[in-house]
C-alpha cells in the first residue's frame, strides 16, 4: 500500500509539473491523460472542453483512441451522454460519482471498440465555471475506490486551474498587444509631429534665403536636406505601421534582429552604426527580447530625428541571467530639456519598466550620450 501511495504521488507530481510548465494546453492535457491512464491501469482517454464563445464541446486531447473512434472523427464530435449530464449539473450525482456508459462506444463492434465498453467521467471546473470533461476508458466496468476517486478529483482540479490560467494568459496577452499598439501609435504621432516641425523649419529657412538673394547653391542645399528629411520621416512612418501589424522580431533572435535594425537604419540615414555583442549567456525571454529591440528602435529614431549625431554604437552584452543594451551616440538625442527628447525618455522608460529593466542615461565627456538598459532575464 505504501508503494502504491508513493507511485500515486509521483504521478500526481508529474501531472502538476506538466500543467505548470509553459507548454501548449493540448500538450499539457496529453501528458495528464497519459499519467492518469497509467495511474489507474487504464488504456484510453480523451478530454472535451467547452468553447468559451459558443459553449459547445470540442475534442481537446486524446490518448490511445480505439480504431473505431480514431478512424471516425465524426463520432468524437458533438454531444454525448457524459457531456449532456455534465452540462445539466448531474455528473456529480451519478453512480460512483462519475462512471457512465459511453454512448460513443455503444455503436462500435468487435475490434473497432478496442474492447472498451465504459468510461469514467471527471468534471473539469474552476469555481463556478464549467470547463469540460476528462474521460478515461476501460473494457470492464469496475467501481472506483475512494482513493482513486480522490486522485481523479485532484487531477480534475489541477486541469481546471491550468485551463483557467491559460485563458487568463490569453486575455493578458491581448491586453499587452493593445497596450503595445497604443504605445506605438503614440510614438508614431510624436515622431511625425517632430519630423514635420523640422521640415517646416527647414522650408522656412529656405524661404528666408530666397528673400535675401538668389543664392541658388545654398537654396538647393536647403531643399535637398528638406527632401531627405521628409523621405526619412516617411520611411519611419512606414516602419511604425509595419510594427503595428507584425511581430518585430519575426522569429529571429535578438542578436539577428538588432544587427538587421542597425544595417537598415544605416542605409536609411546618414548615421554610421556599429553593432557588437558580448557574452554567450542563455537567450532572454521573448518578452525581454522584444522590449530591448523596441527600445533600440525608439533610441535610433530619436537620434535620427534630433539630427545632431553621425556615429552610433550599439552593444548587447549577455551573461548567464542578465542582458544589457548600451547605445552610444555623438549627439544630444536624449536631451530631457527638449520636448521630443523628454517624450523619448518617457517612452523608453515605459518599455524598460514593462520588462523589469533599469534605464540609465548619461553624457559622455567629449563624445555624446549613452543609454543603458539592464535587465535580468
Amino acid at each position: 500500500m505504501l508503494r502504491q501511495r508513493v507511485r500515486e504521488l509521483e504521478i500526481l507530481t508529474v501531472i502538476a509539473e506538466a500543467l505548470n510548465r509553459p507548454l501548449e494546453l493540448q500538450e499539457s492535457l496529453g501528458i495528464a491523460l497519459s499519467k492518469v491512464s497509467e495511474l489507474l491501469s487504464l488504456h484510453t482517454g480523451w478530454v472535451y472542453l467547452l468553447n468559451e464563445g459558443s459553449g459547445l464541446p470540442y475534442l481537446a486531447a486524446t490518448q490511445n483512441l480505439p480504431p473505431g473512434l480514431a478512424s471516425n472523427p465524426r463520432l468524437m464530435s458533438g454531444g454525448c451522454y457524459c457531456i449532456d449530464t455534465f452540462l445539466a449539473g448531474d455528473l456529480e450525482g451519478a453512480a460512483n460519482v462519475n462512471v457512465v456508459g459511453c454512448s460513443r462506444l455503444a455503436g462500435l463492434m468487435g475490434q473497432g471498440s478496442g474492447g472498451l465498453r465504459y468510461h469514467s467521467s471527471i468534471p473539469l471546473e474552476c469555481g463556478d465555471r464549467k470547463l469540460g470533461v476528462l474521460n478515461v476508458a476501460t473494457a470492464d466496468w469496475r467501481e472506483l475506490t475512494a482513493s482513486e476517486l480522490g486522485i481523479l478529483r485532484t487531477v480534475g482540479d489541477m486541469i481546471g486551474l491550468a485551463i483557467e490560467r491559460a485563458r487568463l494568459a490569453t486575455i493578458a496577452g491581448r491586453v499587452r498587444t493593445i497596450d503595445e499598439c497604443n504605445r506605438l501609435a503614440r510614438e508614431t504621432h510624436d515622431a511625425l509631429t517632430h519630423d514635420l516641425a523640422g521640415i517646416v523649419s527647414r522650408l522656412e529657412s529656405l524661404e528666408r534665403l530666397l528673400d535675401e538673394g538668389p543664392d541658388i547653391d545654398r537654396a538647393r542645399e536647403h531643399l535637398a536636406r528638406s527632401c531627405e528629411h521628409a523621405r526619412a520621416s516617411l520611411e519611419r512612418a512606414r516602419q511604425s505601421s509595419h510594427d503595428l501589424r507584425a511581430a518585430p522580431l519575426e522569429g529571429r533572435t535578438i542578436v539577428e534582429a538588432l544587427e538587421e535594425l542597425a544595417l537598415r537604419t544605416e542605409r536609411e540615414s546618414q548615421l554610421e552604426i556599429t553593432f557588437e555583442t558580448r557574452g554567450a549567456g542563455r537567450r532572454p525571454s521573448a518578452r525581454i527580447e522584444l522590449g530591448l529591440y523596441q527600445i533600440a528602435q525608439q533610441a535610433l529614431a530619436a537620434i535620427i530625428a534630433r539630427d545632431t549625431s553621425r556615429n552610433v554604437r550599439i552593444l548587447l552584452s549577455m551573461s548567464l541571467n542578465r542582458a544589457r543594451l548600451t547605445i552610444d551616440d555623438d549627439g544630444t538625442a536624449f536631451d530631457a530639456g527638449e520636448p521630443h527628447g523628454s517624450q523619448t525618455l518617457v517612452a523608453i522608460a515605459e518599455r524598460g519598466n514593462a520588462i523589469g529593466g533599469r534605464i540609465e542615461v548619461a553624457v559622455i565627456p567629449g563624445f555624446g550620450t549613452r543609454l543603458v538598459v539592464a535587465v535580468a532575464g
